[in-house]
């Protein structure tokens, strides 16, 4: 499915099968909060690492170490990072 705020193919919503799929993958995602509703427009898209998953959320590289499955609008893999 493809995105309508994001470039590329949606992933979201995710499971845990699908997150350690993208574990190493640099991801773009959007969480409910990162979308401005107050008819601007706007939206800021985050960007981060993959590093697994624990419960119901996708563990990150870095300080806001989880995010939330269920916040997650839009997801978008990146691929993976070139050393």
């Amino acid at each position: 499915m493809d995105c309508r705020l994001l470039e590329g193919e949606n992933h979201a919503p995710l499971t845990a099968a699908k997150v350690k799929a993208l574990a190493g993958h640099r991801i773009e995602y959007l969480r409910d909060s990162d979308i401005d509703k107050s008819g601007r427009g706007y939206i800021f898209p985050r960007t981060g690492l993959v590093l697994g998953s624990h419960h119901r959320n996708v563990e990150m590289d870095y300080e806001c170490n989880y995010v939330s499955m269920s916040s997650l609008v839009e997801v978008v893999d990146l691929g993976v990072p070139k050393k």
